[in-house]
Order: C-alpha cells, then sequence, then structure tokens
C-alpha cells in the first residue's frame, strides 16, 4: 500500500469490488444480530426489496415476511456502502462508539431527513453532465452523510424512534435549504455561491446545483434547529444569530482553516473533524446565549461579554498573524475556545 502511495495509485477496481461486498458482509451480519427490525419505521425498508405491484397488494404479508430481519439488514447494508462509502460505518465507530445498529439508525435519520434518496437519483438522472462532476456532488453528500450522522450520535444519541426524529427535523430541514442563504454556519452567507456557479456552468440542473454546492456545510441545520427547540425561537431568526456570531468572533475563518488543514494520518483526520464537530457545536451553544441573554442581538450580547470577546479575538488573531500554520496549533485554538466557553 506504501509502495502504490508513493506512485500515486490506489486500490483497483476489482480490490474495492472485494471491499464493497466485505464492507456489506460486515454490517448485515451486525444488523442481523441486533434490535433494529424492531424500529416499526426502520423496518420499513424490508419493502424496498419487492416490486411496487407486490407492495400495494400484500404490504402487510411483506413486512411481516419470515426472513424480515435478514432483508431489512441486506437493504440497509447495502444502502450505507453505495451512499456513503465503503469505510462509513467503521470510520464512525471509531470515531464515535457504539455499535454498527446506533450508526445504522443515526444514517437512517440523517438520510430521510435530508432526503438523500431522492438527492442521489436526482444527480443520477442529470443529462449532459460529466460523470466528473456528478462525482463530485455525490463526495459532498458523503461528506454531509458524514457529519451529519457524527452530529446526531453525538447529540442526539438518545432519540426514542428514527421517525420521531425524521418527523421533527425533515420538514424543516427542508424549509432552511429553500432559504438556502440562511443555512450557513459561515458569516459570508454566499461562500456557497462560486461553486453552484461551477455546477451551472457544467449543466447542472438550478435546483440541483443550490443544493448541491457546498453540501458538506448544510450539517449546521441540524444545531440551528437544536437551539431553535431549546429557545422557542424560529429557524430563520436563529440562523441570523449563527451567522453574526460567525462573523463576531471570527468562527468561519477557524472552520475554513480546519477544513483546509492537511491530514498526514487516519488518526490526524479523525482530530480534524473532531474539532470542526466542536466549533459548530460551540457555535450553538453561544448562539443560545445570545438569544437568551440579549434577545439574539449578538452585538449586545458580546459587550456584556467583554472579557470573553477580549479574550478569544486575542488568541485568534495571534494564530492569524503566525507564519507558519499547522496542526497542533489549530487543535490548541480550539481547545481554548471550549475552555473560554466554559467561563460563560
Amino acid at each position: 500500500m506504501l509502495e502504490r502511495a508513493s506512485q500515486g495509485q490506489g486500490l483497483t477496481r476489482p480490490e474495492l469490488a472485494v471491499l464493497l461486498s466485505y464492507s456489506k458482509i460486515f454490517i448485515k451480519a451486525q444488523l442481523v444480530n441486533s434490535d433494529l427490525h424492531e424500529d416499526a419505521y426502520v423496518s420499513r425498508a424490508v419493502l424496498d426489496a419487492f416490486p411496487a405491484e407486490l407492495i400495494a397488494r400484500y404490504e402487510k404479508a411483506l413486512l411481516d415476511h419470515r426472513l424480515q430481519r435478514e432483508i431489512i439488514a441486506s437493504q440497509l447494508a447495502n444502502a450505507i456502502v453505495d451512499h456513503m462509502g465503503i469505510t462509513f460505518v467503521v470510520h464512525l465507530l471509531e470515531f464515535i462508539g457504539g455499535t454498527v445498529a446506533d450508526v445504522t439508525r443515526a444514517y437512517v435519520a440523517f438520510a430521510d431527513s435530508y432526503r438523500i434518496e431522492e438527492w442521489i437519483a436526482t444527480i443520477a438522472e442529470q443529462q449532459g453532465v460529466a460523470e466528473e462532476v456528478k462525482l463530485s456532488m455525490l463526495l459532498e453528500l458523503i461528506r454531509l452523510g458524514r457529519r451529519c450522522t457524527r452530529w446526531i450520535l453525538r447529540h442526539r444519541h438518545q432519540f426514542l424512534t428514527v421517525e420521531e426524529f425524521v418527523g421533527s427535523y425533515a420538514p424543516r430541514i427542508e424549509a432552511l435549504l429553500a432559504q438556502r442563504g440562511a443555512m450557513s454556519a459561515s458569516s459570508r452567507v454566499d461562500d456557497w455561491r462560486p461553486e453552484y456557479e461551477r455546477l451551472r456552468g457544467q449543466g447542472v440542473s438550478d435546483e440541483l446545483a443550490i443544493r448541491s454546492a457546498g453540501a458538506g456545510n448544510l450539517v449546521v441545520g441540524l444545531p440551528m434547529l437544536d437551539v431553535s427547540d431549546q429557545t422557542g425561537v424560529e429557524p430563520p431568526e436563529v440562523a441570523k444569530v449563527f451567522l453574526d456570531i460567525s462573523q463576531a468572533l471570527s468562527l468561519d475563518w477557524l472552520s475554513e482553516q480546519l477544513g483546509a488543514l492537511p491530514a498526514t494520518s487516519h488518526w490526524q483526520a479523525m482530530e480534524r473533524d473532531s474539532l470542526s464537530d466542536e466549533v459548530v457545536t460551540h457555535q450553538a451553544a453561544l448562539a443560545v446565549r445570545a438569544l437568551q441573554e440579549a434577545g439574539g442581538d449578538v452585538s449586545v450580547w458580546t459587550d456584556q461579554r467583554q472579557a470573553f470577546v477580549r479574550d478569544w479575538r486575542r488568541i485568534v488573531e495571534e494564530v492569524q498573524h503566525t507564519s507558519t500554520q499547522e496542526f497542533s496549533m489549530f487543535s490548541m485554538t480550539c481547545r481554548k475556545l471550549s475552555n473560554l466557553c466554559r467561563t460563560l
């Protein structure tokens, strides 16, 4: 593997095919021996294995199929690996812990809340669009899937059922997506537009280009809705507070630097992703404080918290003016942000 990497080569297609199969076999074996099939919402995955005509006539019988557990496990294993890649489940287990069933429940909650099946089908149906362009959109969806599933596992691990999660989040995610400019953790609300213009120039439909441009960053919709639930404030207003905090505290700059950090090992990649998650988590916590303590007026809130703002800006400016920016420096910066947030 080292020799291939040194030559700029990766795995061959036959090798990838074998790993694809073993990944599905591993996930299926774990799911068959779990209680995942007892979730009434998830168990409807059994219907995906049958033609529409059979479902229309025999839905109840199919839901009670004697191989229900095995069919559900196969369908979900196929969906996860085909849509999110060979290493998706294993990386999340290393990152968060838990079981394959936990990861699968979180993935289904994400996929149905963001309508991923429909999204992927729309990408495949694009006429006259180069395969490389389609692949770039799919890679952004994988990034979104990893970030959203991680968020759900870390912050909503104890949600009662997948159906309740999807019922609560799906319609509100769709409403935020309809206001794409608000669906950003960055103070530059149009930071997705250059990618949007590139996709449009490659023949991608307008609606799909709007959704797919910088799609990995759409994870911010989940903490925005979480803050909305905590404070009772409507999501659009929460989104504005997110943006104002990002601008006031340069959190968008920090997120961009983390995203651009080269990882020299698997562990560094995990650390980088963890740091990115933490920045968004702190941004959400600060948004809650600004809403509760200053009615959502971030300028008023920063005036009230001058010591916190002064100390944090000093840290950010020091990093921004450092000639050599390295991984450990950003790791320590995020740790300092965490420590400062505790002082609040």
